[in-house]
């Protein structure tokens, strides 16, 4: 489980469709909703939740480590 950018004001996060900044925007998250975290690789996670299932910036999360590897 992670949380979307606690740290963060109202501003809205994209989820990506794939693991990339150029991919089709899947959704856009709120800070401090919680998520399942799918994996992360290479600087990107998958998370998903209700209604939702994308890629995001492994830098906008709380819950895992810068880096780290989740199969």
């Amino acid at each position: 489980t992670a949380v979307v950018a606690p740290w963060a004001s109202d501003d809205p996060r994209p989820i990506r469709a794939s693991a990339s900044p150029d991919a089709g925007v899947a959704a856009y998250l709120q800070p401090g909703v919680m998520a399942e975290i799918e994996g992360c690789s290479d600087g990107w996670c998958r998370l998903s939740g209700a209604n939702f299932d994308g890629w995001i910036s492994q830098e906008q999360l709380w819950g895992v480590y810068p880096g780290e590897e989740v199969d």
